[in-house]
């Protein structure tokens, strides 16, 4: 699921992205998550009639804040360099953000390693995050993958 919170993945991607996931395990997992309404599917009109496109449906919010608190707890951990990606980044982040910060910034683009996200925060304290620019930004960060996360490391060792 953390996969597709930035966005739809095809199936190569999610494949790529998931070192070590077999094939079947992979077939198996969406499917699950395709029967518990969490994730939909559609295979691509303009691709060949195998490239399908997975994406995380409206009832996944839930499953969303979980990931974020998963995220701020192990934001202290960074990746060994080379295996950490962009998105993850972002991840550890937005989850470390205080509060009030993320209160007054509301809307956030990040750039990282020349890749656009977008992070907001609802009403209810929900954190989101996006692949590209969408909304109009308050604050916008540039910074590499591991200045990132060393900023994330930092916000949880106060």
């Amino acid at each position: 699921m953390r996969e597709l919170l930035f966005g739809p993945r095809r199936w190569t991607e999610l494949l790529a992205n998931l070192g070590g996931i077999g094939k079947n395990l992979l077939a198996q997992r969406l499917r699950e998550l395709d029967e518990a309404g969490l994730v939909t599917s559609a295979t691509l009109p303009w691709a060949s009639s195998r490239t399908r496109l997975y994406a995380l449906t409206d009832h996944a919010g839930d499953v969303e804040r979980v990931v974020f608190a998963l995220a701020r707890a192990g934001a202290g951990g960074v990746p060994d360099a080379g295996d950490a990606r962009p998105e993850w980044a972002v991840l550890a982040w937005a989850a470390a953000r205080d509060d009030a910060t993320a209160r007054r910034d509301g809307t956030t683009h990040v750039c990282v390693d020349g890749e656009w996200f977008t992070v907001t925060r609802d009403r209810q304290g929900d954190r989101r995050a996006r692949r590209g620019q969408t909304g109009r930004a308050r604050t916008v960060v540039e910074a590499t993958t591991d200045e990132l996360f060393a900023l994330a490391q930092r916000r949880t060792q106060r």
